[in-house]
């Protein structure tokens, strides 16, 4: 594994991850083989499949997440927040659903740079909304910040 290969080198390994592959992470903790985990949270477990446009089962989320918190392994989880996408209630339902995480990072949509094509129906959100995200997701996990 290429993985193995790189941590044998005395290197330090961050894993970004969607989460879908629950499996792979667990044998990566179990291996010792990451010193950090980086998880992007898209939305709510009701609203992921909407709000990615990818039909899968968001059981493996949920493993994933409780993976990262219950590890020894640093961690944070993120979510990109679009305007047109999330609303106060979603965010304080991704909290809730990492309750307890040590590091929630809220992020700011950047239309200048898109990955996606077409991104004039998207918006960020202000810097005041963005404060009160976080002030929400706060009630749930131990830190939270803007970036």
């Amino acid at each position: 594994m290429f993985i193995e290969k790189i941590k044998k080198l005395g290197y330090l390994v961050k894993l970004d991850t969607n989460g879908v592959n629950p499996w792979i992470i667990k044998q990566l903790i179990d291996k010792q083989l990451i010193d950090y985990i980086a998880m992007d949270i898209k939305a709510p477990l009701d609203k992921y499949n909407l709000i990615t446009q990818i039909k899968m089962d968001t059981d493996l989320i949920k493993q994933s997440i409780d993976l990262i918190i219950s590890s020894k392994i640093d961690y944070e989880f993120r979510t990109t927040l679009v305007k047109n996408l999330h609303d106060l209630k979603d965010i304080e339902s991704m909290a809730k659903l990492i309750e307890n995480a040590n590091l929630f990072i809220l992020q700011k949509f950047n239309s200048t740079n898109p990955i996606i094509s077409n991104t004039t129906t998207f918006s960020a959100f202000s810097e005041k909304e963005m404060i009160l995200m976080q002030n929400t997701s706060q009630n749930y996990v131990k830190k939270c910040l803007i970036r």
